[in-house]
């Protein structure tokens, strides 16, 4: 390489500019507000136009180097990485520029890196949530039913006393029937007996007056 090569000078000039572009691209990677990503994201289109301007320069001097590589004393090999150059930093900053264009806000970059990992801590939260949700619901059903066992155990003791009750009552019930018939026996048979009494007091009488009526006789 010749020093006075216009290849070597706007090269020197292209590698400064992308190494100061990088520079803020990484600054638009990890910019913490909109208006520092906005900012950095100018400087990097505004940036990359510039290079993109002098990358036209560097096409047309190796065109000029492949026309006539013997005037210019360069090799086909040295024409090869000067155009594989042109293309690495033309895809370069062509990548750059997509990225900060992105409707992605600030810090877009960072967004895509940290995203599956947003995503997953969202879906632990997601999870540990809906777990936390199954087992507020699966204790309300534990409590639901465990208030139905005892309104159930309730109503069943309710009912057992209830049963009782009735089964004393009529116990009560036939005790008393069983009384009652008892003393209609002894009161039937106190009937009888007084009949029989009325009976023997009413010949007694009858007997008395007989011999009233016979002494009266007797003494007249």
């Amino acid at each position: 390489w010749q020093p006075t090569d216009p290849f070597i000078i706007v090269k020197e000039e292209v590698e400064r500019a992308l190494t100061g572009i990088n520079h803020v691209y990484q600054q638009w990677e990890n910019a913490s507000d909109r208006d520092e990503a906005a900012w950095a994201a100018n400087e990097v289109s505004v940036g990359a136009k510039n290079i993109e301007w002098d990358l036209q320069d560097l096409e047309k001097s190796i065109e000029m180097a492949t026309m006539d590589s013997k005037r210019f004393q360069i090799s086909q090999q040295e024409i090869q990485n000067r155009t594989h150059f042109v293309q690495e930093t033309r895809a370069h900053i062509q990548k750059m520029k997509q990225k900060v264009s992105e409707p992605a806000g600030g810090n877009a970059v960072r967004h895509q890196r940290n995203q599956l990992g947003v995503e997953r801590e969202k879906q632990n939260r997601f999870a540990a949530l809906e777990k936390e949700i199954q087992a507020d619901h699966g204790r309300f059903i534990g409590g639901h039913q465990q208030l139905q066992q005892e309104m159930y155990e309730e109503q069943e003791k309710g009912l057992g006393e209830v049963s009782i009750a009735v089964d004393v009552l009529h116990n009560m019930s036939n005790d008393l029937n069983d009384e009652l018939g008892r003393q209609k026996k002894d009161l039937d048979k106190m009937d009888t007996e007084l009949d029989t009494v009325n009976a023997r007091v009413g010949r007694a009488i009858r007997k008395v007056d007989d011999l009233i009526t016979k002494a009266d006789n007797k003494a007249g």
